[in-house]
């Protein structure tokens, strides 16, 4: 079963990552997978994916595809003969899903990675309106990543319930390392792109409010993006400069994870954030946002600290109350049994090769 990958971005971020762990868990099994990608990421599918052996094809597709580049979309598809292509994202699928069927590919199906909650009022409608047609005409099946995204698409853009199946993401761990003597001492970690979605400046706000009270922390901030400079003049203007650590890119998880006592994921808006499940192998106590994917994996009080969006003295109450060290490790051990129990890779290929092996019928 041959099956192409298909992706927009011209950028390498979470959701080409996703497509790189989904081909790395399942190479040895009967796909013959493939990557066309716009031509700027071409460089870091490879990089990723070493020395497994998937051809990456970089196309120039992205942000406005000419009629000449969709037209070679359609002949690289049809070169390529696939079973699938799979989209990812609505962006992918906007592009991609007729030019596949114009090229004569069986089956179309896309991932939906997350919630469009950007989109409102008519913008919203024509959008929606826009991939309810597309999905309708040309997709043969989603897979959500959350049973969010999953409602959020049955609910706005009229897609049926039986078209969608809930497949939540795994994440690569087999050099994972839990230092087992560390010290608690409220060190609070961050990871992730430095971008409004993820509400890092909410963080920031509940670290200055936790430093006024005088509690004795300090906020690593893992990751890279275009608010790095606005974020460290927020710190600055707090006045918390000997409380935040930027770190930049983190390429070492298990430095990064044992060196924090405590792991926030302050986002607006989610698909299903793998670092989640990072943050439950590692046994961390985690506090999150109540928002998208997120309660799928964080269950307020047994898991973690579920908070409101947008509220940074919730969120400086919820990372101070694993001051209780019962708290802490009774919720980061029932995390890293759930992480186990249910968003294991093993579990991942299992309901990603059912779901593949049911669109030959």
């Amino acid at each position: 079963m041959t099956i192409v990958h298909f992706v927009v971005s011209d950028s390498f971020g979470g959701v080409e990552g996703h497509i790189c762990t989904l081909i790395k868990l399942m190479q040895n099994m009967d796909y013959q997978f493939k990557i066309v990608c716009h031509e700027t990421v071409e460089e870091r599918f490879n990089e990723r994916l070493g020395e497994i052996n998937v051809d990456v094809i970089p196309l120039k597709i992205w942000p406005k595809p000419t009629l000449k580049n969709y037209r070679k979309l359609i002949q690289t598809f049809r070169h390529i003969a696939p079973d699938v292509v799979h989209c990812h994202l609505y962006s992918a699928t906007r592009i991609g899903a007729m030019a596949a069927k114009i090229a004569g590919v069986p089956k179309v199906i896309e991932t939906i990675h997350l919630e469009e909650v950007w989109r409102t009022g008519v913008k919203k409608w024509f959008f929606c309106s826009v991939d309810s047609i597309i999905g309708r005409l040309f997709v043969n099946n989603y897979v959500a990543v959350s049973r969010a995204v999953s409602r959020y698409y049955q609910k706005n853009k009229w897609i049926p319930e039986n078209k969608i199946s809930v497949i939540h993401n795994t994440t690569e761990h087999s050099q994972k390392e839990i230092q087992s003597d560390k010290k608690y001492s409220f060190r609070i970690g961050f990871l992730g792109r430095l971008v409004s979605q993820k509400g890092i400046d909410i963080l920031i706000q509940a670290t200055h409010i936790l430093v006024k009270e005088n509690t004795d922390c300090h906020l690593y901030i893992g990751g890279t993006g275009p608010l790095k400079s606005d974020l460290e003049t927020q710190v600055q203007q707090a006045g918390i400069e000997k409380n935040v650590t930027f770190l930049g890119n983190v390429s070492d998880k298990n430095k990064f994870f044992n060196n924090i006592d405590i792991f926030v994921l302050p986002s607006r808006f989610e698909g299903f954030p793998l670092v989640l499940l990072e943050a439950g192998m590692y046994k961390m106590p985690v506090v999150a946002t109540n928002v998208s994917g997120n309660p799928e994996i964080i269950h307020h009080n047994k898991t973690g600290i579920l908070v409101g969006s947008e509220d940074p003295e919730e969120l400086a109450l919820g990372i101070h109350s694993y001051s209780d060290s019962e708290k802490r490790e009774r919720y980061s051990r029932n995390l890293n049994e759930l992480v186990e129990a249910e968003f294991s890779t093993k579990k991942y290929i299992e309901r990603m090769d059912l779901f593949y092996h049911s669109l030959r019928n």
